[in-house]
């Protein structure tokens, strides 16, 4: 999406961004019922489905980065004529560089990712405000798994067992919480103090979700329910 589009989502004038989208060729000009699971000024989440045989047309993506939900084959071409074929599993995570291509689902089940779209252009990292030692990945080691790293994002998959109670920490950064499972739990400060409580689990209905989140003061979550809960974060570094 070009900067002129990302512009028009601003000014809620449905026209201009039809005309802008069928120009960028937006995938969601090509694939009516895409399914937007969050958009604001800085991101749209949605769900990339492709039915086994189906090819998507020619549509742009701005730099993005995926989850695999189910495994799947495809043909992807370019604007230029280049050709790839990938093979990815579930829970694989990859960035994606502004890009113009079609996609040909090869595989004998539907594509199913979750796609997550950068709108602006990257700017230089925000201070953060609590010591590196809060950092998810410092401080929390066994909850938080780099699933995937660069100089814009980095991809957290959070896991807290059942009964288990997080160590404090902190996350400098915003981004997309892409909730899976989350169960009856309650959410501490960095003092102990309680902050948050989920007294029953929520409907499965409920479930996946995402949110966006701004950075995250020190904070640990105590898991009361029976299954373990997981968590992607899609952190925006800059």
């Amino acid at each position: 999406m070009t900067a002129a589009c990302r512009r028009v989502l601003g000014t809620g004038s449905v026209v201009v961004l039809s005309a802008c989208a069928l120009h960028a060729q937006d995938r969601a000009a090509t694939v009516p019922g895409m399914k937007v699971l969050l958009e604001n000024a800085r991101v749209r989440v949605q769900y990339h489905d492709v039915a086994v045989g189906e090819t998507v047309p020619m549509h742009s993506h701005p730099a993005y980065v995926a989850y695999v939900i189910a495994p799947y084959k495809a043909r992807l071409r370019t604007k230029d004529g280049a050709e790839r074929m990938v093979d990815r599993q579930p829970g694989d995570v990859f960035w994606g560089e502004p890009t113009t291509h079609t996609v040909e689902n090869l595989g004998t089940v539907p594509i199913h990712n979750l796609i997550v779209e950068l709108k602006d252009a990257p700017g230089a990292p925000p201070e953060c405000a609590w010591p590196s030692s809060l950092d998810a990945v410092a401080a929390a080691p066994g909850d938080h798994r780099v699933a995937f790293e660069n100089d814009r994002v980095r991809v957290l998959d959070v896991s807290v067992a059942p009964g288990e109670r997080q160590s404090v920490h902190a996350h400098c950064w915003p981004g997309v919480v892409y909730a899976i499972w989350q169960g009856a739990s309650r959410d501490y400060d960095g003092e102990g103090r309680l902050i948050g409580e989920v007294k029953e689990d929520p409907p499965e209905s409920a479930f996946p979700q995402a949110r966006w989140t701004e950075a995250q003061a020190p904070h640990a979550r105590h898991n009361l329910g029976a299954r373990p809960s997981h968590v992607l974060r899609i952190e925006l570094k800059r």
